[in-house]
């Protein structure tokens, strides 16, 4: 409706009848004074608004970049709040500034090129609108400008308005219907809230950034739940959630009661007393989340404000780098927590950060735990990188899963011998050079069988003389061209029939007219008459007489 001259004293007349038969609390929720329109803002007689004029305003002339699902600059100009902006995006428009981003970026003297061609009289609407009009989103009897703005000045949003009656949806459901879509005012609240106005979401979205932090993980590595911090209802109306007891607006504080995760208390660690928050000075003590039952001295920060900034949580306030327990150079995390920090010191979204427990990759205690190989799983060095190219993962997947389907699976032990603990952990020792490659003395082994004496290059990422792949002194005995008894370890393809001894071996045990499918003749137990070698038990389990060091296969 244009309330204009002779109209807009008609439309006193009209608003003043329909103020008069209102309640009270009604009126106060609707943001209009009885007897009076809400107040004439700016120079003409009438402020313009986003649903009736900007929107359409914008959509003529920045939809064509500003929207869809990859609008430029991430400004969606069919969006109101998204033009707004603020909560976790760019505020872009403050009601009544005239250095709003959203005009500043339109002037003529620091326009882009795409901005150039903007008619000026686009600019002195959109100026007309923030600054003078306060970003009014629509012109109504019921509702002043500000409604759906969440940063209003005049405090004229719905969502302050309801918090002042203590959410009392009643005073909404004459216009919009008791479900709250459409009514006879023919205009849904679900439109915005899509899952129902009783959802957390309804007032928490725009969080701050330390509630963000926490709830959605974005510095422990891991999302809390509001239980963690806070009483949560069962229902949104339950008393002293969102009203007092008598159905009043809450005017007691957010009450604090951190739950368990906060008081838990490690093996490890030392407690002197429950977690808690000071409501004064915004400050949290002996809480597990933050070091406080941690017995390490070079934490820098074990009472976070939570007023504070995002430093109040970065590594290295919670716990040291390393903590004071282990050894001063080594600031590598990944090297051993692989599945809650990555290679860079960031944590893992949803890794193992925060669990309770110091563990040693996924705490399992297996070779696993770190590298991550199961079944089909890939293989990753210490960083968390699985490219084959790289010494620290190579052929391990080929070894350990044994996909090549020439040999059972093979423990870590066949070329790592038994690995050394180190005190106290369930870590072995890592030297420069990475673990130990068939390091001496330590027993007969696959790879040692018929007397190889098996050796690793690390610079032409080779091994040699390995019983595997053709050594010992049965298998050294075969002269036949194409075998392959130095595989490169960060090369594919290099383990298959044929590689090892040839088909037939050149050996004087074999004529030259044997066939892999002749195999099976003298080898059945270990070959079958198609060539394929054979296995039993259950995957990723299963054994093989082949590569057992005993040439008939029994």
């Amino acid at each position: 409706m244009h309330l204009r001259g002779g109209v807009l004293t008609s439309a006193r007349v009209r608003l003043s009848s329909l103020c008069a038969s209102l309640p009270v609390l009604l009126m106060m929720l609707l943001g209009v004074g009885c007897g009076d329109p809400r107040p004439t803002l700016g120079t003409r007689s009438q402020c313009i608004s986003w649903k009736q004029e900007i929107a359409p305003l914008l959509s003529e002339n920045c939809g064509s970049c500003h929207s869809g699902g990859s609008p430029a600059g991430g400004l969606d100009t069919s969006s109101y709040l998204a033009v707004l902006g603020g909560g976790e995006v760019r505020v872009r428009a403050v009601a009544g500034d005239p250095d709003s981003v959203l005009l500043r970026v339109l002037k003529k003297e620091s326009a882009t090129t795409a901005h150039q061609g903007i008619a000026d009289s686009v600019r002195e609407q959109l100026q007309h609108w923030v600054v003078d009009c306060k970003v009014s989103y629509l012109r109504s009897v019921q509702h002043q400008g500000g409604v759906l703005n969440p940063d209003d000045p005049q405090g004229q949003f719905h969502g302050t308005l309801l918090r002042a009656t203590g959410y009392q949806l009643s005073a909404c459901t004459g216009c919009h219907g008791e479900d709250l879509s459409g009514g006879k005012a023919k205009s849904s609240c679900l439109t915005c809230h899509a899952q129902g106005v009783t959802t957390c979401a309804t007032c928490h979205a725009r969080q701050s950034p330390v509630h963000r932090a926490h709830t959605q993980g974005t510095t422990q590595g891991k999302s809390f739940a509001c239980a963690a911090c806070h009483p949560q209802p069962r229902f949104w109306n339950d008393p002293g959630h969102v009203s007092e007891a008598d159905g009043s607006a809450r005017t007691t504080k957010v009450r604090v009661a951190l739950g368990s995760l906060a008081n838990l208390t490690p093996s490890s660690s030392m407690r002197s007393s429950a977690a808690t928050f000071d409501s004064e000075t915004k400050q949290c003590t002996s809480v597990y989340c933050h070091g406080g039952v941690f017995p390490d001295r070079a934490a820098t920060n074990t009472s976070p404000l939570w007023t504070g900034v995002a430093k109040e949580a970065e590594c290295g306030t919670c716990h040291g780098l390393p903590p004071s327990s282990h050894d001063a150079s080594q600031t590598r995390c990944s090297l051993c927590h692989n599945r809650t920090a990555t290679a860079d010191q960031k944590l893992l979204s949803g890794g193992r950060h925060l669990s309770g427990i110091s563990e040693i990759g996924d705490g399992s205690g297996t070779c696993a735990a770190c590298h991550g190989y199961t079944g089909s799983t890939p293989f990753q060095d210490l960083a968390a990188q699985t490219d084959q190219t790289l010494l620290g993962v190579g052929a391990h997947a080929a070894h350990v899963n044994a996909s090549h389907r020439l040999s059972a699976p093979l423990a870590c032990s066949e070329c790592h011998g038994s690995v050394t603990p180190i005190p106290n952990t369930s870590r072995h020792a890592v030297t420069g050079q990475g673990v130990r490659i068939f390091p001496s003395g330590s027993g007969a082994k696959l790879s040692e069988l018929e007397g190889a004496k098996p050796t690793w290059d690390r610079p032409s990422a080779r091994c040699s003389t390995n019983y595997c792949h053709g050594g010992g002194s049965k298998l050294l005995t075969d002269l036949s061209p194409g075998v392959n008894r130095t595989p490169v370890w960060t090369a594919s393809s290099q383990a298959s029939c044929g590689s090892c001894h040839g088909i037939p071996p050149k050996d004087g045990n074999h004529t030259a007219t044997m066939r892999l499918v002749d195999c099976a003749t003298c080898h059945a137990k270990t070959i079958d008459a198609s060539g394929t070698i054979l296995f039993v038990g259950p995957v990723g389990a299963q054994k093989t007489t082949h590569l057992n060091g005993v040439a008939d296969g029994n």
